[in-house]
Formats: structure tokens, C-alpha cells, sequence
């Protein structure tokens, strides 16, 4: 499946003429609900959702919270791809409140359907030095424009966050006028158990330099930007 996928992926991007393609998406949609914020793009009956407790302790969802949301994306005709960020750990523990996915969707299909253009980066084309709290996949920025609006999704390979660092990352790309979507992690444990905390990982930005991180962050949403 993996290869297939990958295969799928080689395919399309080598189409004639994908470089000037554009597309119509919803979004982004940013919700408050609680402790958690909810951020949604919409592609056709497609909705992604970016879940983040941050700065909260971020854990994994709770099984019934995805259970939740699928069956009311079921009962709308919504094919709904759920991201947990797992972007905040080493602050305060919360209760992760009820979702109202419904009024998470409709809020999301009311915004205006606008034509967007999108560019990628990754960290293997900067001299990017990092420590145990970033893995093998590196970072990765992803822009997208849409008229005179640019957004940033930030992924890491790294097993959760620092806590702050998603604000700090959003308050940096701002100066930069570009409005974070989300700072995402894999929840990679590849680097799990190889370094003794008391968790049994580093999350990123607890070995990693933080300023060379942001640095490097905002140097790949300028270069996806340009693309």
C-alpha cells in the first residue's frame, strides 16, 4: 500500500502542467471550543481537522472523541481526515472538553470556496543542525495562498512538542505575514527510549536549539512560499 501510494503521489505531481494548477478550497477555520482548538480546510466534501490542546499537555485522542467526529462526518457526507497535532507537552494537564463537530463542520462550510496555489520545503535543503528531539522525516512547510493570505502548515518527525513553541512559531511566521494553520508532530518513536528523560524521548525543542529551529522553520515557509 505504501508503494502504491508513493507511486500515486510520483504520478501526479509529474502531470504537465501541475505547477500552474489551481484548486478551490474552504478555510482555514479556526475554532476555540474549551481547551482545544479545531482547525479545519475544507477540498470538496473534504475536510481536514487539526486538533491541538496546546499549551495544554497534549496526549492521544480519546478513542470516543474520533468516534465522534467520524460519525457525524458520516451523517453530512463528509470524508474527514483527523490530525491530532500532539504539538504541547511539559505544561499543565487539562480534560479534553466535547467536540461539537457538527458546528465544527458547519462553521467550516460556510466559508467562501477561493481558488489557493500551494508550496512545499523540507529541511533536507537547508545546513539544518538538530539534536534527538527532531528523527529521520526532518521538518517540512507547507504554504498555501489564497489571494493576498498566505498559511503555513509546519510538520516535524518528533515525538510531540515543547511547550510555547507552537506560539512562538506562530508569533515568528506573523512577522513574516504568514498565518500558521498548525505546528503538526509524527508522534514518530523511532528516537523512543534512546535518550533518558523521564518521559523517554525529547520533544522538539528540548534538544534542538530553539532559535536555530524557528530559524530554520521561517527559512522553508519563505522558500515553499516562493514556490
Amino acid at each position: 500500500l505504501a508503494k502504491q501510494y508513493a507511486a500515486a503521489i510520483a504520478a501526479a505531481v509529474r502531470l504537465p502542467g501541475a505547477v500552474l494548477q489551481t484548486e478551490i478550497m474552504r478555510g482555514p477555520s479556526r475554532l476555540q471550543i474549551g481547551t482545544t482548538t479545531v482547525t479545519t480546510l475544507q477540498f470538496g466534501n473534504q475536510v481536514i481537522a487539526f486538533i491541538s490542546n496546546a499549551p495544554y499537555n497534549t496526549d492521544d485522542l480519546e478513542p470516543g472523541i474520533i468516534d465522534e467526529a467520524v460519525s457525524a462526518a458520516r451523517e453530512l457526507g463528509i470524508e474527514l481526515m483527523l490530525v491530532d497535532a500532539h504539538n504541547s507537552i511539559g505544561g499543565q494537564n487539562c480534560q479534553q472538553p466535547s467536540l461539537d463537530w457538527r458546528r465544527i463542520f458547519h462553521d467550516i462550510g460556510a466559508s467562501p470556496d477561493q481558488e489557493f496555489r500551494v508550496g512545499v520545503a523540507h529541511s533536507s535543503e537547508l545546513q539544518f543542525e538538530h539534536g534527538s528531539d527532531i528523527s529521520d522525516g526532518g521538518l517540512t512547510a507547507l504554504v498555501i495562498r489564497k489571494h493576498e493570505e498566505t498559511y503555513a502548515l509546519i510538520t516535524s518527525d518528533s515525538n510531540n512538542a515543547a511547550v510555547g513553541l507552537r506560539q512562538t512559531v506562530m508569533d515568528e511566521l506573523k512577522k513574516e505575514n504568514i498565518d500558521l494553520i498548525e505546528l503538526c508532530t509524527s508522534d514518530t518513536h523511532n528516537s523512543a527510549a534512546r535518550y533518558l528523560t523521564s518521559r523517554g524521548y525529547s520533544a522538539l525543542g528540548e534538544d534542538s536549539d530553539r532559535d536555530t529551529l524557528v530559524t530554520a522553520i521561517k527559512k522553508l515557509a519563505k522558500l515553499a512560499e516562493a514556490r
